[in-house]
């Protein structure tokens, strides 16, 4: 995954310890910035949630689980894509977090690749959502322009 440019800026939640640590490993092999909370509440509280360019998030976790981290995420206007892992999958949990706006659901323990390849597409995903909005902004100013003729030049008799 070392294609990344920029690297994304990851935000991880999980509150088992010795994975989270696995996974910001993995994370940073895979040459992304990565910042890792024990919590879906002190995740909210980050300064950093709005740059992230994409969420990791546990499903099953204490406090908020993965679902409602996810919602409030949404409720809050945010749009980065989230990934949920769980070590208890099934269908329903899958077809769940989908209807809650997850990007993806990866079931513990995963091959590394089948996380490197849900980050590329989450990330791709995510950077051109951006350039849509620049490019929108864009095309709105110009039109803003035509109507109010800045920037025209002309002469008349």
């Amino acid at each position: 995954m070392n294609s990344f440019t920029p690297p994304p800026f990851i935000l991880l939640v999980d509150d088992d310890f010795a994975i989270r640590s696995a996974l910001s490993a993995q994370l940073k092999l895979l040459n992304c910035q990565v910042i890792a909370f024990e919590s879906a509440e002190d995740a909210l509280a980050s300064a950093d949630l709005h740059r992230v360019d994409c969420v990791v998030a546990d499903l099953q976790m204490g406090g908020m689980n993965g679902l409602e981290f996810l919602d409030t995420l949404r409720n809050r206007k945010l749009t980065q894509p989230v990934i949920i892992l769980t070590g208890y999958g099934s269908v329903n949990q899958a077809v769940e977090a989908m209807k809650h706006g997850a990007y993806d659901f990866l079931e513990k323990p995963f091959d590394s690749r089948v996380l490197e390849q849900a980050l590329k597409r989450a990330i791709e995903w995510h950077r051109l959502g951006i350039e849509k909005k620049q490019l929108e902004m864009r095309i709105d100013g110009l039109i803003d322009g035509e109507r109010s003729f800045h920037g025209l030049v002309g002469r008349s008799p």
